[in-house]
């Protein structure tokens, strides 16, 4: 589209390992892309950050030429950073229309990963169609129905009920009759879920102290609001040992993002 057609074409996805499947295409996430960062400006300041200040040259630039901005991973967008996103755009470009008459292509599967809430900055993680003017803007809806990765019906009649939350007694029969033992070497890697976090701390602590070697502790310096620090992320105290797997929460720059999982070496 982008050499065919010599438009100006943005891509975009929610999250910054979603952005890094797409090769050498310029690609990033819709929130460095638009300068809304992680939610924390209310709609009023980022519109004046990208108009006057110079830090947000790059973003005023894209945001004023682009033609097309393509938006992947969109069940992750949240509500009020998708509608943060279109106000920006409508100012920046001082237009009347919605999203400053850029053409937007919204990609996705809303069955799949929801917005995260964000308490510390007002989010509750609405899903971004609830915004009241979607379907308005969204006037042109293309599904896709043919399935390339699995010809199982077993698998895809199972997938499907568990999407839309009814699943079936048969889905629950095949469900069952995949279970089996696994060998130790895998076991050891398999991802496990909790519905708790007190749970997934309890099992990570058992897991690192399991390892050889000595445990290595590194303390937060933390400053500011008790009530801001507290919803954080990122523990007051790490523990860490040689061979234990990571996984970085925050974006650092283009190669470090948020969600790239690693090993202490």
């Amino acid at each position: 589209m982008r050499f065919k057609q010599g438009k100006n074409v943005s891509i975009v996805c929610s999250t910054g390992i979603a952005a890094t499947h797409y090769g050498d295409l310029r690609e990033q996430t819709l929130h460095k892309w638009s300068g809304v960062e992680d939610g924390r400006h209310l709609n009023e300041e980022i519109i004046h950050f990208v108009k006057t200040d110079e830090r947000f040259t790059v973003t005023k630039h894209n945001i004023e030429t682009v033609e097309t901005l393509i938006i992947d991973e969109s069940s992750m967008i949240s509500a009020k950073i998708f509608n943060q996103v279109q106000v920006l755009c409508k100012n920046t470009r001082n237009s009347t229309d919605l999203f400053g008459n850029i053409q937007v292509v919204l990609v996705g599967d809303f069955f799949q990963l929801p917005p995260v809430s964000n308490e510390l900055y007002g989010d509750p993680g609405k899903h971004c169609f609830t915004v009241p003017w979607f379907h308005t803007f969204f006037s042109h809806k293309i599904n896709l129905n043919i399935i390339h990765r699995q010809d199982d019906q077993s698998l895809i009649k199972c997938i499907y009920e568990l999407e839309i939350g009814d699943i079936s007694d048969d889905s629950v029969a095949f469900l069952k009759s995949l279970d089996r033992p696994l060998q130790n070497e895998r076991l050891n890697k398999c991802v496990h879920f909790f519905a708790r976090n007190y749970d997934v701390d309890v099992f990570n602590y058992n897991k690192i102290q399991s390892l050889q070697g000595d445990l290595k502790v590194y303390a937060s310096q933390d400053e500011g609001s008790q009530h801001y620090l507290s919803k954080f992320l990122a523990p007051k105290n790490l523990g860490l040992k040689l061979g234990c797997p990571v996984m970085l929460i925050k974006n650092l720059n283009d190669t470090l993002v948020n969600g790239l999982c690693g090993t202490v070496t």
